[in-house]
């Protein structure tokens, strides 16, 4: 909730960077308290929740009740979204029920849920105690009530997933009240009658208003409760898939991940965020290694942490612009300790690099002790270190130079059980598995061995395997230690027994302290270590560009570039930014590693043939709309044209006409699987060529099983981008087509139907009429007593009847089964589009990139294309239509949001005050004219000024059908 509002304001804050902004406090609160009212009363409830907790002052004026009251209650009313608290519970309590922390009422724990209707937040346990269902709840006599006794229709409940849960000290409360009450009246008090018939009614006005309240609220909380949980998917996903590029550069190849199962490792670890995964060992295998060129370590993630520290202060030096800079030598000690309090410990660490004497200051335990540890409190989102380590040590291990503790090279990695850093190769050496443990006589270690648990240890994740690491000088030691202690306690040395039991109790304590501090660090280096990197493939591909241009004005084909091993030259270069410095430098290596000069083999010819393919379909102006997969050409040129003694640039000159060749021959092939009706008197190819963009000339993929579309396309844009979409993936899979003859048939009376003639009317004239179309053989749903059938453009009306009725279709066409389906007229078609304009969603994925390939098997959501022309081609606003392309043809349910139209009798009038076209709906003449009167205020309505009566359904297929799933005309 938090988050929606965040980003509703942020986009808010665009549109209003006119204004002049002045801060709250700084108006005149003795004199102008009405104006800070007056002001607070336009702002939203969680606004005001947040405002209270700036200051004591502020909190006084939103808390009082006779000053604030009208705020809260403007508030509320002017956002009628929000769920209206009842009249027994005040503004501010019901809003830190609904936008406070989730901190239960009784024991402070975290993880509470709110009881809207008993105005508390009851964790899991408390929620058991002072919460149940009917049938659990006693009279002070210890009897069960009965369903039906009058009690509960003066107690407010919680509807929960098991029932309906009452709050016990509430019941127990009204049933001594009751009680009491009916003693005394047993008792003659005829007085208390009345009194008892009045409470009585209060109390059952009071649990219904809470009733209604709550389930408002209920159903409020709901919607958000569905948001997040599509965004954690989301996330699931796109956490998947950047590990899946992780994995990819560190080495693995594509076809060896298992990206189902790593979905499935995520979504059992609750992990949907990249910033919980610790990258290391247990994303790679132990003994696997990394191919030459890639560069990620902990030297980036130390320079990047550097980097951002660095630019943040750059950021905040404005602020302080202001205040007389000092020498901080000039300042005594006690005033400096003073200082170093308020600093990041990441300071702390480089002020102790400047000099021996500040060096010895902050590095003094009885004088920098409590500072290091305030500036740990002052800052949370640095990981504190454990009781038993210094915090100089600590800071040392999270923002200390990436050195080798044992040979001092570079690129170690920090180790925070161990509190060590080692690099790769002492790693190995010093550091053993627990099955390869072995004691001083060298025999294996069992897993109950009782030095294990009270020795630190890393974890170390391949597959389904768990292993412990262990430092092996820290566990031979140990053994050492405890086989003498357990010879002298075998010797009867009893005092040495209670010894050595406190003794391992200090060092499982010490051995869980470290454990608990080093997964947040880990999650902190980990964190930082993916903005690293993807810093660093950001700048890669930007050098990688460079370089490209570089080549190219030199005189290199673009096509004879090959990108992949570019990239491997600069990455094993550490070339963080591309100078012409730079690359004349490595121009030698890059000429011999990235360079096509000589394909000798076919693999690097038909490598070399791609990429000058994929140059030509992209340079052209449309050109990738019309041209087949590269596997189709590439094939032609090297099976009809190629030559041994062919040179390079031959080839260069010939192959673009071989392209054009082929997509004219494969287009006239599909020409020829059309029938003799749709063919006609054509005798030219060229006529023959154009007949293949019919609307009526449907295709079907015979390889192809896909559960979107099963393979049917329609026109050569189709079939060409389906070509190369699902040809990346499983070439020669979707190479082969067959004409769908039954799909055709149906095609043909959709395009008949809309006015057209299905010999001439091309898939572009039926997209350009944007028709709308409603099935004739579904159902239609019922809804608060009225009728609904969802609405089709003339493709998903083709798909709904391929898909829906597929079974119909091929079944009883024999027996004479004839689908229906109802064009609408022109005025529903344009309620309906507005209806679909207003309800579009940016998570429908629909985008591909056309500057890559990298989504033509899968199209992404607008955030995740505009994440990916960032990143990738550093492009931050894509132009439609010629970076990102947004798919024309997309599968039902993906590409509009099919608007469900109300199909009874006599709904066929708008009303024309409605000021949003999204917003109008269907009415009958009496309603509309009520309509009117009562929401616009319109005495005497008249007919085509404030209301037209619309035509719902223009033609129908077929006209003489006996029967129809509607009733209007």
């Amino acid at each position: 909730m938090k988050k929606q509002h965040r980003m509703f304001w942020q986009k808010e804050r665009t549109n209003r960077t006119t204004l002049t902004y002045f801060p709250l406090t700084s108006l005149p609160l003795d004199a102008g308290l009405e104006v800070v009212c007056q002001v607070l009363g336009f702002l939203h409830p969680m606004d005001l929740f947040a405002v209270a907790q700036v200051s004591r002052l502020m909190r006084a004026i939103i808390l009082n009740r006779k000053i604030a009251r009208d705020v809260w209650r403007n508030a509320y009313r002017r956002h009628p979204d929000l769920p209206a608290p009842p009249s027994t519970i005040s503004e501010p309590r019901w809003t830190f029920l609904c936008f406070g922390p989730d901190i239960c009422s009784m024991c402070g724990d975290r993880g509470a849920t709110p009881f809207f209707a008993f105005s508390k937040k009851y964790c899991l346990d408390c929620s058991g105690d002072f919460t149940a269902l009917p049938a659990n709840i006693k009279d002070a006599a210890g009897k069960h009530l009965g369903i039906r006794d009058p009690v509960w229709d003066l107690l407010p409940y919680e509807r929960t997933l098991t029932g309906f849960r009452y709050h016990i000290p509430d019941v127990e409360s009204v049933l001594k009240k009751l009680t009491l009450m009916q003693i005394l009246i047993d008792h003659k008090v005829k007085s208390l009658t009345a009194i008892f018939n009045t409470d009585k009614s209060l109390l059952l006005a009071r649990a219904s208003e809470r009733k209604k309240c709550s389930l408002k609220a209920l159903r409020w909380r709901a919607t958000f409760i569905g948001l997040a949980s599509s965004e954690q998917r989301i996330a699931l996903r796109v956490a998947s898939d950047k590990i899946f590029e992780l994995l990819c550069g560190l080495g693995y190849r594509p076809w060896d991940i298992n990206q189902a199962r790593l979905e499935r490792l995520l979504e059992g670890s609750r992990v949907h965020n990249l910033k919980a995964i610790k990258r290391g060992p247990e994303l790679r295998d132990r003994g696997s290694s990394r191919p030459d060129g890639i560069v990620t370590g902990p030297r980036d993630v130390i320079g990047h942490l550097k980097k951002q520290y660095r630019l943040s202060c750059r950021m905040n030096r404005w602020r302080i612009s202001h205040i007389k800079s000092f020498k901080l030598p000039d300042l005594s000690t006690d005033i400096g300790l003073i200082v170093f309090e308020f600093l990041h410990p990441i300071d702390l660490y480089h002020l102790g690099l400047t000099s021996k004497r500040t060096r010895g200051i902050i590095l003094n335990k009885s004088l920098c002790s409590p500072v290091w540890k305030k500036a740990y409190k002052r800052h949370p989102d640095v990981p504190a270190p454990p009781r038993s380590i210094p915090e100089p040590r600590w800071t040392q291990l999270l923002y200390g130079p990436d050195i080798c503790m044992v040979c001092g090279r570079n690129g170690a990695k920090s180790l925070f059980s161990f509190l060590k850093r080692y690099c790769p190769t002492c790693e190995g050496n010093l550091i053993i598995r627990t099955d390869e443990l072995q004691n001083h006589l060298g025999a294996e270690v069992r897993l109950q061995n009782i030095v294990l648990p009270l020795l630190p240890h890393e974890n170390y994740v391949w597959g389904n395997g768990h292993q412990k690491l262990h430092d092996i000088s820290d566990v031979r030691t140990m053994m050492r230690k405890v086989a003498v202690v357990q010879v002298l306690i075998d010797r009867r040395v009893t005092k040495l027994s209670h010894i050595f039991a406190g003794d391992q109790k200090v060092l499982k304590e010490r051995v869980a302290g470290i454990d608990k501090s080093s997964v947040p660090a880990k999650s902190l280096l980990s964190e930082h270590g993916e903005q690293a990197y993807i810093e660093f493939c950001v700048f890669a591909e930007f050098a990688v560009q460079r370089c490209s241009k570089w080549l190219t004005g030199m005189g290199y084909k673009p096509w004879a570039i090959d990108a992949y091993n570019l990239d491997k030259v600069l990455r094993s270069a550490r070339v963080r930014k591309a100078t012409l410095r730079v690359f004349h430098r490595l121009l030698p290596e890059i000429q011999q590693s990235a360079i096509y000069t000589d394909p000798r083999d076919i693999y690097t010819r038909k490598r070399l043939l791609t990429g000058m393919y994929a140059y030509y379909e992209h340079h052209p102006d449309g050109a990738w709309t019309v041209l087949p997969h590269s596997d189709l050409t590439v094939k032609v040129f090297l099976e009809n044209h190629y030559d041994e003694s062919m040179e390079l640039e031959d080839m260069e000159r010939l192959f673009p006409k071989v392209i054009a060749t082929t997509a004219q021959d494969e287009k006239l092939r599909f020409a020829n699987l059309l029938p003799n009706h749709l063919m006609g008197a054509t005798s030219s190819g060229e006529d023959q060529i154009c007949k293949v963009d019919l609307a009526a000339a449907t295709f079907s993929c015979v390889g192809c099983h896909r559960r979107e579309d099963r393979g049917v396309q329609i026109g050569w844009k189709a079939i060409c981008l389906h070509m190369r979409n699902y040809g990346r993936d499983a070439r020669g899979n979707c190479l082969k087509y067959s004409f769908n003859d039954k799909v055709s048939y149906y095609a043909s009376l959709i395009v008949s139907l809309s006015g057209l003639d299905p010999c001439t009317a091309s898939d572009d004239d039926m997209d350009q009429r944007n028709d709308r179309f409603i099935c004739g053989v579904c159902r239609p749903s019922r809804r608060h007593r009225v009728s609904f059938l969802p609405t089709y453009t003339w493709f998903d009306m083709l798909l709904h009847l391929w898909h829906g009725h597929c079974r119909k279709l091929l079944w009883r066409r024999g027996e004479g089964f004839i689908p229906s389906f109802h064009l609408l007229s022109p005025a529903t078609k344009d309620f309906v589009v507005d209806h679909e304009s207003i309800q579009f969603r940016d998570k429908w994925h629909i985008w591909r990139c056309n500057k890559c390939h990298a989504h033509d098997s899968h199209w992404v959501s607008w955030p995740e294309i505009r994440s990916h022309t960032l990143t990738k081609h550093l492009i931050d606003e894509p132009e439609i239509g010629k970076d990102i392309v947004r798919m024309k043809h997309a599968p039902i349910q993906s590409r509009h949001c099919r608007v469900k139209l109300r199909v009874e009798p006599d709904l066929d009038c708008v009303c024309l005050k409605c000021p949003e076209p999204w917003r109008r709906t269907l009415f009958t003449e009496e309603v509309v004219l009520r309509h009117l009167r009562s929401n616009h205020a319109v005495s005497s309505p008249s007919k085509d000024v404030d209301w037209i009566k619309i035509k719902i359904v223009q033609a129908t297929y077929p006209s003489n059908l006996p029967f129809s799933n509607i009733r209007i005309v």
